[in-house]
């Protein structure tokens, strides 16, 4: 949780290491964030950075190598806030609703 100079929460992080997939193959524990928001897309810069940093330092501290986040492509402020970070975009997903 990251709250502003008001006191209020203005984002969350939730963060999960487990053993990666072997496509990824980082040559240790993964750590997964896909629960992670901000309050406003100008507060990714800030408060996203700073829970991004204080999700990675926890995910390290436990010994994964490597850290996974998801985001959709309509999110532009929340990917430009990861690449600025230095991650890199590794695959995307493609979902369509089954019919009975």
């Amino acid at each position: 949780m990251h709250e502003d100079s008001h006191g209020d929460v203005d984002g969350f992080v939730i963060v999960t290491t487990l053993n990666a997939p072997p496509v990824y193959d980082p040559g240790g524990l993964s750590s997964l964030i896909d629960d992670f928001a901000v309050s406003s897309p100008d507060r990714w810069e800030t408060a996203g950075a700073a829970l991004l940093d204080e999700a990675t330092a926890w995910a390290r501290a436990r010994g994964a190598v490597q850290v996974v986040v998801a985001s959709g492509p309509h999110d532009g402020p929340k990917r430009a806030a990861l690449q600025a970070a230095g991650l890199v975009v590794a695959s995307e997903w493609f979902t369509a609703p089954l019919e009975s």
